[in-house]
Parts: structure tokens; sequence; C-alpha cells
């Protein structure tokens, strides 16, 4: 099999067109498969393409190809970091379908993002401990999972009324943290504990 990894720039070209329509396609894909909690809106998909096309600097998408097929994408995401001392990049989205897995494109992709990239100070990406397969590789390519670090997080489509009983949810939370806290007697170090909420959209009308 013959694959090629190819940013998508969002250029007025027939390459670009071509992947605008494949990219939304993958997208639509990943979201409904079981490598995600929950669904998005559609709309999400448009505004993540309206970015790229705009040049956004806050994440890069690439396109997969095998044997001039389209085979799937992932997207990577930039932050800076104090703690690291200089930009951080992390794999946010890797999909490929499911024709073409097993053929060694999510290795060549993220070999190829941190090849590209030598100044960026620290590489993340996260997987579920099941995901057996994900997590030989992403070890076989030098990544250590961070024991002292359990970042968890959720998108999701809701109501205002779902909303306000999360609130309620993380209220309760808080309290039993704190009551667990109380009782400790033998502490020996300092965490933090992060719990928010917020829109990421407009109202959907």
């Amino acid at each position: 099999m013959i694959f090629s990894i190819h940013k998508y720039d969002g250029k007025n070209n027939d390459a670009s067109k071509k992947y605008r329509v494949e990219f939304h396609q993958m997208m639509k894909e990943f979201f409904a498969s079981p490598a995600v909690l929950h669904n998005v809106p559609e709309s999400h998909f448009e505004k993540t393409i309206s970015e790229l096309e705009n040049g956004t600097p806050y994440f890069d998408v690439y396109i997969f190809e095998a044997d001039g097929k389209i085979a799937g994408y992932g997207a990577v995401t930039k932050t800076y970091s104090n703690e690291a001392g200089g930009l951080c990049y992390w794999f946010d989205e890797i999909y490929i379908r499911e024709e073409f897995r097993g053929q060694g494109l999510g290795s060549a992709f993220i070999k190829q993002v941190i090849a590209e990239n030598p100044d960026v100070k620290r590489f993340r990406l996260e997987t579920e401990p099941e995901n057996e397969a994900a997590v030989r590789l992403y070890k076989k390519l030098g990544f250590e999972p961070l024991e002292e670090r359990q970042f968890t997080g959720l998108t999701l489509g809701i109501s205002e009324g779902s909303y306000d009983k999360i609130l309620k949810e993380l209220a309760e939370c808080r309290h039993r943290i704190m009551s667990i806290v109380a009782e400790d007697k033998q502490i020996d170090r300092v965490y933090r504990v992060n719990m928010q909420v917020f829109p990421l959209t407009e109202k959907i009308k």
C-alpha cells in the first residue's frame, strides 16, 4: 500500500475542495463511532472547516491518502505551556477508515508531525486503557502514561435544563471531595482539581 499525508490548508484549489468534502464526511464518521463518547452538532464541523480556511493558528488538519483514496485524517491542536517552556501539540483526533487500518498510517502521521516540528517542546495524546492496540502503538512511538495527571473531558450537546442539572452535580461532587479532604489525616502533597463547564457554541436554533 502506498500512502501519503498532506496538510489541509484550505486553499482554493482542486485538492483542497476534494479534501473539504471528504474531511467533513470523515468527521461525521469519527464522531458517530465508538471512539468517542458523544456525537456533536454538525455545525461544529462547518465551523472547524471555516477556521481552517481562514488560516487559524490554533490547529492543523492532515489528510491521509492510501493508493489514491482518502483513508483518514489527523487533527493537531496547539497551545503554549509555561511549564514546558514553549509550544505543546496535542494529537486531538486520529481517524482511519476501517479498510485502511493496521497499515501504519497512524504511526506515520505521528512521526511526520513530530519530525516537521522540532521546536515543539511537548507532544501529547490520549487513549482509553482498554484500547490496548493504541496503547502499544503509542508506547512504541515513545509516549509514556502520565500517572500523576488524570485528564478527562466531554463535549456534549445538551439543553439548558440538562446544563442546570450538570451544575448541580458538579456542586455536589465538589462537596463530596471537600468531605474526603476534611477526613484526610495523612496529607503528603498538594493536588489541583479542576471542574468546569461552559458553552462552545451559540444557542442552536
